[in-house]
């Protein structure tokens, strides 16, 4: 599944799973947030939180429950303004496929922030109407919009929304932990060589085992073994791989640096290298020169 931090996309390895949320926000401070979840069928789902909201907030105008789909995915939708807050939200809740995602798999899509109920569900409106099936071909995004990809869908998005910079997720059962992070432009710049030499990616009790530093593409990669005992098996080990590239994007030309970290037990070594390798091989920077 293809995933998007800011201007730059990738390819998640498979075998790490897929993450279960993305969350973004614009200056105007709306939120929009897409999720996965297991919590049951939507109609239930969508009543529960109805009669929750007027619990918590009895005067707010709630809109009634109304049958939904995104991109064929059946469900339900509802809407809410706060009056005396000056604020709204709304809510999509669709089933997902269970053999793929399990059963009671959903997709739950929210929005809030200053507006009315009308202005919720327009931002839902919007999102619907641009939702297509993931397939890899969906093509470049028209102008003023990003896209974006969650649960097998993909969605367009104005370009005034922006994600967190950062992806943090575990895969291969738990064992490895993947960090992409795309650096402010213009940051200060990563050093992996030095930061190695200061031991920043060793954990307590931890000696550096071993380190290769090696040339790639716009940037370095490196590759570490670490562990308390040289002579200890591979999976008491951990292996650290750490990436970093420095595109030129805009105008005036700016630098963002993109940083790839995986790590787990030293006996996914190889698996974590060719892993990190497919996923600097699929990057895509957009108005990178």
């Amino acid at each position: 599944m293809r995933f998007r931090l800011e201007e730059v996309t990738f390819e998640l390895p498979v075998e790490l799973g897929e993450p279960v949320a993305q969350h973004y926000r614009d200056d105007a401070e709306h939120t929009l947030a897409v999720e996965r979840g297991d919590d049951g069928e939507p109609a239930k789902v969508v009543a529960e939180l109805r009669a929750r909201l007027l619990q918590v907030m009895p005067d707010a105008d709630l809109g009634e429950a109304e049958d939904a789909a995104l991109a064929g995915r059946a469900g339900q939708r509802y809407s809410f303004a706060l009056p005396a807050q000056a604020q709204a939200g709304a809510q999509l809740l669709v089933a997902l496929d269970p053999e793929r995602y399990g059963a009671g798999a959903i997709l739950r899509v929210g929005w809030f922030g200053p507006g009315t109920r009308a202005d919720a569900d327009a931002a839902i409106d919007e999102l619907i109407a641009a939702a297509v099936e993931a397939t890899g071909r969906e093509g470049s995004a028209p102008a003023g919009t990003r896209r974006w990809w969650m649960a097998g869908l993909s969605y367009l998005l104005p370009e005034r929304y922006h994600c967190a910079p950062k992806l943090e997720h575990r895969g291969l059962g738990g064992r490895a932990l993947l960090e992409v992070i795309v650096h402010p432009l213009d940051g200060p710049r990563v050093e992996l060589e030095a930061e190695a030499e200061q031991g920043r990616d060793l954990r307590g009790g931890e000696s550096e085992l071993a380190r290769e530093l090696v040339p790639i593409i716009h940037g370095e990669w490196l590759r570490l073994r670490a562990g308390q005992d040289p002579n200890a098996a591979a999976e008491d080990q951990r292996v650290i791989s750490r990436s970093v590239q420095r595109y030129e994007v805009g105008n005036p030309i700016q630098i963002r640096q993109l940083e790839v970290r995986l790590s787990g037990p030293g006996d996914l070594g190889q698996s974590l290298r060719e892993i990190h390798e497919r996923l600097l091989a699929s990057v895509i920077v957009e108005g990178a020169r």
